[in-house]
């Protein structure tokens, strides 16, 4: 069986006129989704995905790809998931965003048809698709998100060695981080707390950026806020910030403006207004230097005004996970892969639906056949 990647690359290096001869999206999703679905056999346990636990975050981070063309990125993982499965093990994948996420915002589920086809190759029922759940068919991602590295094994050999982001490639401009856990049917994004500023000072390419430094926060009517922006910018810059209804986010009203920015950070105090009480909000950084270049970054997390007097409780910040993968001692346990569904075949997953055809077993489902002959005759 290929693995996503060798399709991935068999896809690539198709002749345009066969890639374009391939069946529509929706034909595949139909021809799919269609299949007969059964109840899973009890006792088949629901199998974890397992996140990526991002290390050494920060608010932001300036990288200059004329004096340092590779960055690491760090990582563990809380367990390790090595399990043999019908479309191989699952793997983790990192990939730059050219924005940050929007406060309640996901990335699609797919980042292209054959993960889609992973997914439905399983035979677990999947919700109602549409173009938006790929990333190359979603307008608000596509050529927005960019691949740092190869997928890799999900274990402690792998997890020891740092990701390396070539730079060469990368536009000067402000970028966000996510993992990618494949795990067909449900795959699972990670995102990296905070922001990357890519420069090339050899080119004279320094445009300014920006990040909040505030986590989701809870506060009290007629508490004051501390603001705490990350900036990168060249001397002279200057910041405006402004905060929008969480039910009214194009709509926004200005904190401050015309700040001067000195330094790497910027703290701007704010009370905000009596009637904002019960609501939930969100925040806004916009800067401009002297050569009139400027970036815009939006808070990932709101801040929720609450209308009952007294003492504010910031929520508390679990503390990181232990990095177990680079500390002597015991290794990660590892999830469980033993067959529990009775088959005495690989391990499978429990999505409570799936097909009548066993996964492990060899009868291919009639609309499958069907989709592979329509494939050969266009």
């Amino acid at each position: 069986m290929l693995t996503r990647t060798c399709l991935e690359e068999h896809v690539n290096t198709m002749p345009r006129r066969e890639r374009a001869a391939s069946p529509p999206l929706a034909l595949l999703v139909l021809l799919f989704t269609a299949l007969p679905a059964v109840r899973a056999r009890a006792g088949n346990p629901v199998r974890p995905r397992t996140p990526v636990v991002h290390l050494d975050e920060a608010c932001l981070v300036t990288l200059d790809r004329a004096v340092t063309p590779t960055a690491a990125l760090a990582y563990t993982i809380p367990y390790e998931d090595t399990c043999d499965l019908p479309h191989a093990a699952p793997t983790h994948q990192f990939f730059a965003l050219c924005r940050a996420l929007a406060p309640g915002e996901s990335l699609p589920q797919w980042l292209s048809e054959l993960d889609l086809h992973a997914a439905l190759a399983t035979g677990v029922l999947l919700p109602p698709v549409v173009p938006a759940d790929i990333v190359a068919f979603n307008p608000a991602w596509s050529g927005c998100i960019t691949r740092i590295a190869a997928p890799r094994a999900i274990d402690c050999e792998a997890a020891r060695e740092p990701i390396l982001w070539a730079l060469h490639d990368m536009s000067p401009g402000t970028y966000a981080v996510a993992a990618y856990t494949f795990h067909p049917p449900v795959n699972l994004w990670t995102p990296r707390r905070g922001l990357f500023r890519i420069v090339d000072s050899a080119a004279g390419e320094l445009p300014p950026a920006a990040a909040f430094a505030n986590r989701e926060t809870f506060v009290y009517e007629g508490e004051a806020l501390d603001l705490e922006v990350c900036v990168g910018a060249e001397p002279g810059a200057t910041a405006d910030l402004a905060y929008a209804l969480h039910t009214a986010p194009d709509t926004w009203f200005p904190i401050a403006a015309d700040l001067p920015i000195a330094g790497d950070r910027l703290h701007v105090p704010w009370d905000p207004r009596p009637e904002l009480a019960a609501t939930e909000l969100r925040l806004r950084v916009d800067i401009r230097d002297l050569s009139g270049r400027t970036a815009t970054a939006v808070a990932p997390e709101l801040v929720h005004i609450l209308a009952v007097p007294g003492e504010s409780a910031e929520p508390s910040i679990p503390d990181p996970a232990p990095d177990i993968c680079r500390i002597p001692g015991p290794e990660l346990p590892a999830v469980d892969c033993e067959d529990r569904s009775g088959t005495g075949g690989q391990v499978s997953e429990d999505m409570s639906i799936r097909t009548s055809c066993n996964l492990a077993g060899a009868c291919p489902p009639p609309l499958l056949a069907l989709f592979l002959l329509v494939r050969r005759r266009r």
